[in-house]
């Protein structure tokens, strides 16, 4: 069994057999900086996501080793939660409803306009087509990702500004 567990400031442990035996890792991320989400496709393909303390954006981390190295890529805001579907085809989300998708294992990004502005914290897809974002004030997003190229995203929003009273 492997397992990541990341730990804030970059710095992240790694079991390979269970939980035995971790070794600390570093992602590379600076000092300042803070890890909000990290997803393996599979023991070697994964990639981070974070946020800056400091009002200068982030950063996108990917690993094609297992986490041995990290290329980084900026990013211009705060990012709460990335997943991919495969080793190609992925989004993360964040700050002001943002959502980004990759179709070439996040070297590049594009905008997927979702229509609010609520912070979002987690995505998750369940085929290339299907997923459901969440997020502040009870923000549930469904997502649908046309086949076709060039058509936009169809997002559902599900619930806003939940209260419950008791």
């Amino acid at each position: 069994m492997k397992l990541v567990l990341v730990i804030m400031k970059g710095k992240y442990d790694k079991t390979t057999d269970g939980g035995n035996s971790w070794e600390r890792l570093y992602s590379g991320y600076p000092r300042g900086q803070i890890l909000t989400s990290v997803f393996f496709i599979d023991e070697n393909n994964g990639w981070c996501v974070g946020l800056d303390e400091n009002p200068n954006g982030s950063a996108v981390l990917k690993t094609s080793d297992g986490g041995v190295t990290w290329q980084r890529s900026d990013f211009y805001l705060d990012l709460f939660s990335v997943f991919f579907i495969d080793q190609y085809i992925g989004w993360m989300i964040g700050e002001n409803g943002a959502i980004y998708k990759s179709t070439n294992g996040g070297l590049n990004w594009v905008s997927q306009p979702s229509g609010i502005n609520n912070t979002l914290y987690s995505i998750k897809f369940i085929d290339i087509n299907n997923g459901w974002a969440v997020g502040d004030n009870g923000t549930i997003l469904k997502l649908q990702i046309p086949e076709q190229p060039g058509l936009s995203v169809r997002v559902e929003q599900l619930l806003n500004s939940a209260q419950f009273s008791s």
